[in-house]
């Protein structure tokens, strides 16, 4: 079994972020604390065959950033990312509040999920202002000196993806309890951010952060 084989599911999704939609869509818990091949043994995979989709998935995201110069990847990630996502949140917000149940027990996993996506929007517009304010000028200005604040993104980035992980594990508790066109939209939205989010983190850390921890 390979290394990554060894790693705890959680662990490697906080490493390679987009290991969370891949896992998912093979029905493995994206936080669960086994092993990536406890994990897949118990469901009939392949460790090997898992990765190897997660690296595809990669390449597809990342792949046409790889050999652009440092200002144009931040300019990516700013313009792809950073500036929309005030939008994408109120977005989802809307599609939410549309569908807000008026009794139990569908109020209260409602209640519980317009909390956890508020509380998402707080930490990741945090994390942001401080990129866009601290570490983006730093790396276009001396990258190779910036591995400290590099490494405490990185921290902030797992964090992000429990939170994540956080609001799909409330979308799913009020769809249970809930049905209707309104809830259906407002789930299939909340799935898109999450894959959109987890594009944003990887471009982040696996790219953008690897390529100036490089910088010689």
């Amino acid at each position: 079994m390979s290394i990554e084989g060894t790693e705890v599911v959680s662990q490697l999704c906080a490493r390679r972020p987009l290991a969370v939609r891949v896992l998912r869509r093979q029905g493995i818990d994206p936080g669960s604390s086994r092993t990536l091949g406890a994990c897949c043994e118990e469901r009939g995979l392949e460790p090997g065959s898992t990765l190897a989709e997660l690296t595809t998935v990669e390449d597809r995201v990342a792949g046409p950033w790889r050999t652009r110069a440092m200002p144009e990847l931040l300019d990516h990630v700013m313009r792809t990312y950073h500036r929309p996502f005030a939008g994408e949140l109120d977005t989802v917000a809307a599609m939410l509040d549309r569908a807000r149940p008026g009794d139990e027990p569908g109020r209260a996993a409602w209640t519980e999920l317009r909390h956890q996506l508020e509380e998402l929007r707080t930490d990741l517009a945090d994390h942001m202002l401080k990129e866009e304010r601290v570490l983006f000028p730093w790396l276009r200005a001396r990258a190779e000196t910036a591995a400290a604040p590099i490494r405490a993104m990185q921290l902030e980035h797992g964090d992000t993806i429990q939170l994540l992980l956080g609001v799909h594990a409330a979308a799913m508790r009020w769809q249970a309890t809930t049905t209707g066109d309104a809830v259906r939209d407002a789930v299939a939205k909340l799935d898109e951010l999450e894959g959109w989010l987890c594009e944003h983190i990887h471009i982040e850390n696996n790219e953008l952060f690897r390529r100036a921890l490089e910088t010689p």
